[in-house]
């Protein structure tokens, strides 16, 4: 909301025409009050990875590393590392903990959860994995992680989004990972845009999209 309308403005004013919006939509204050509850470092976590800014602040922090550095390290020492907590050895860990302690809560409780349930149901497997010194060695794994249950989520979401871009006529695409890929001209990238994000929303998700054209192909990419 504030993206959209207020950008250019003040806080100040942001907040008097977002309490007139409330108040004109009907809002109510117990709805208002749980929105309040809502820690602040979970806002701007989702108003960054929103604008495809999630790993600025890093690049910042650690220079040393490019862009696509940071994030690659970043979802194994962090989203898919098999740790519960972030040690003290871990430098991006930390920072992320820094930056967004809720957010570090949340996925250290799923982590947690999803390797209690393993246990119940006996999902330990074995896995073999490599040890600083170049070694390897085999080690207990639970066999659902917080990495499965994003890739479902992903996994989900294109489902929806190339199933409803198949049902269009004469509109040629395929997905490629985390991007949908348009053969032809039929459809304008805005109104494939458009598909996306309605699914997107279903989900409570307000990406950024960037469009890049191949020659005669169009590709949506997420950031």
């Amino acid at each position: 909301f504030y993206i959209k309308y207020y950008k250019n403005n003040s806080l100040h004013y942001f907040s008097k025409e977002l309490c007139k919006h409330l108040k004109d939509n009907k809002i109510t204050d117990e709805v208002s009050a749980q929105v309040r509850k809502i820690p602040a470092d979970v806002w701007r976590y989702i108003h960054a990875t929103s604008n495809g800014k999630i790993w600025d602040d890093f690049v910042e922090m650690f220079p040393q590393y490019t862009r696509d550095e940071i994030k690659r390290m970043m979802f194994a020492k962090v989203f898919y590392s098999y740790s519960k907590n972030v040690t003290q050895a871990n430098e991006l860990g930390n920072a992320f903990k820094t930056l967004y302690p809720t957010v570090t809560k949340v996925i250290r409780d799923l982590k947690r959860k999803f390797h209690t349930e393993c246990i119940e149901e006996d999902r330990i497997k074995m896995k073999r994995i490599k040890t600083p010194n170049g070694n390897s060695k085999i080690v207990e794994r639970d066999a659902f992680q917080l990495p499965h249950l994003l890739m479902r989520l992903e996994s989900a979401i294109f489902t929806e989004i190339l199933t409803r871009l198949f049902r269009k006529r004469y509109l040629h695409c395929i997905g490629i990972h985390d991007a949908v890929a348009v053969m032809n001209d039929k459809y304008s990238p805005d109104y494939i845009e458009k598909i996306m994000m309605e699914v997107y929303k279903a989900y409570g998700l307000h990406p950024k999209l960037d469009t890049t054209t191949y020659k005669n192909s169009l590709i949506e990419i997420i950031n």
